[in-house]
């Protein structure tokens, strides 16, 4: 194999958590086999929109791990209740 594509994974919340309303930190990993992760988007809508995550990656290091987060605030819409 000499080429890999960006792959990410979410770590918390875990897969089919139940979740008050409220704000959650949404946090992952990304990496690749071919150098630097610069930037990890995630998204709530099957892909429709894409968000931009704040990513936590050590300089230089082209081919290590590279953690992620983003702050998510479920809003209470009209109608859900």
């Amino acid at each position: 194999m000499t080429i890999m594509n960006v792959n990410s994974l979410i770590q918390q919340p875990l897969n089919l958590s139940i979740l008050n309303i409220g704000k959650y930190q949404v946090k992952g990993i990304a990496w690749s086999g071919q150098g630097i992760i610069t930037e990890v988007q995630i998204s709530f809508d099957k892909g429709e929109t894409w968000l931009q995550t704040t990513l936590n990656q050590l300089p230089n290091q082209p081919y290590s791990w590279s953690s992620w987060f983003f702050d998510w605030k479920e809003l209470i819409k009209k109608g859900n209740i």
